[in-house]
């Protein structure tokens, strides 16, 4: 069933990436067989726009071979620049249409694969599996500041990408000229108990499997599975007849089944490759708890309050991930989003926050036009249209 709709699947790509991104820069987008042995984010994934390579160092002096996207405007002189930063267990392949929207606009966008994603895979097999989200930072700051020279720029993250991004901005506040976070990851603090230090240097995929927090079996057989992994995406999953209440995409665009398409295509490509993902998304679920610890005092997330940068959040309306059952919060307006508001707001950091009807965890999927739209106006103006009051979030809400 499901290798036959695959094929339909890969003719329709094609035929909506040729017309929704068509124009200067951009290319025919999807995933074709390959070889086990060759290379699947190298030889067999084409992305929405050329990808480009550099070798660039993190603080330990350790060399990433990072690929990325980088597409300037037409005919716009010193444009500003928008830098896109992917999702746990995601590639920048998913921000097609974000690019294609900035360009028209006069905004340069440059969407990098962080270190052991998607076209970061085949240059870094040699590297290690256990790398922290700091050395991320580091890797895309060589990349965006050292190589490519620029010293200012926006920086958007989504789910993941959003605590990249907020990190990135106490590390290096001078590069940042203001955020965008998507559905973002960061928002709550989580107890340690749920990271332990033995998980630190893992690279087990046995360890994190059999540990409750990362789901067990559950999890592998999601991964492994085409049908499964089809039907989570777009919200089709049952379970004993029942359907799961969450997913990923509520649209299906060229972005979403190209996203797609790579996810299921990892299961029969190169296994070296396909190890690497597996360990790095479920190690990014360790990395990303260890830097909002509720008992560490100098964690991430009690240091948000320094960042001074104009701010835009995005949320779906509907979002299923947030906040996370271990944090104890049980509301994502009034939990996370508020007392967010209120903290960055009285330490004099300008917040614009913004709610899309209907949309899950990934609103730029959900929405793209409207998405673009605000993306576009907040990277040009500082401002969003229909943007919401967060201290009119009511009990009823």
């Amino acid at each position: 069933m499901y290798r036959a709709a695959r094929m339909v699947s890969a003719l329709a790509t094609a035929l909506l990436l040729a017309s929704a991104l068509s124009g200067c820069g951009a290319q025919q987008a999807g995933v074709r067989p390959g070889d086990t042995g060759a290379s699947f984010f190298a030889d067999q994934v084409t992305y929405p726009y050329p990808v480009k390579y550099a070798d660039v160092r993190a603080a330990d002096g350790s060399v990433w071979n990072i690929g990325y996207m980088d597409e300037a405007p037409l005919f716009t002189a010193n444009p500003k620049v928008l830098v896109l930063i992917h999702g746990r267990a995601f590639c920048g392949a998913y921000f097609g249409h974000v690019i294609a929207a900035a360009r028209k606009h006069g905004i340069r966008v440059i969407v990098p694969d962080l270190p052991n994603y998607g076209k970061s895979i085949p240059g870094n097999l040699d590297k290690s599996l256990v790398r922290s989200m700091q050395v991320t930072r580091e890797v895309v700051h060589d990349l965006v500041v050292n190589h490519l020279g620029i010293s200012s720029a926006y920086y958007g993250g989504h789910s993941l990408g959003g605590q990249f991004v907020l990190g990135y901005a106490l590390s290096y506040p001078e590069a940042v000229a203001g955020l965008l976070l998507i559905a973002p990851a960061g928002l709550e603090e989580l107890p340690a108990e749920h990271f332990p230090a033995r998980l630190a240097e893992s690279t087990d995929l046995a360890d994190f499997l059999n540990y409750p927090y990362y789901a067990g079996k559950g999890r592998l057989d999601h991964s492994t599975k085409a049908q499964l992994i089809e039907d989570f995406y777009f919200y089709r999953l049952k379970i004993n007849g029942k359907p799961v209440p969450s997913g990923f995409f509520k649209r299906e665009t060229p972005d979403t089944r190209l996203a797609t398409d790579i996810r299921v295509g990892l299961i029969t490509a190169n296994p070296l490759e396909f190890k690497r993902y597996s360990m790095t998304s479920l190690r990014d679920v360790y990395q990303l708890g260890v830097e909002i610890q509720r008992e560490n005092p100098d964690s991430l997330y009690k240091r948000y309050d320094r960042i001074r940068a104009p701010l835009l959040l995005i949320f779906g309306g509907e979002e299923p991930f947030y906040p996370k059952k271990i944090s104890g919060l049980k509301d994502l307006k009034r939990d996370m989003i508020l007392p967010f508001y209120q903290r960055m707001t009285s330490a004099g950091c300008p917040v614009t926050v913004k709610l899309y009807p209907g949309a899950g965890h990934f609103p730029h999927s959900d929405a793209p036009e409207q998405f673009a739209e605000d993306v576009v106006q907040f990277v040009t103006t500082g401002m969003v249209s229909d943007a919401v009051d967060p201290h009119r979030f009511g009990a009823a809400d």
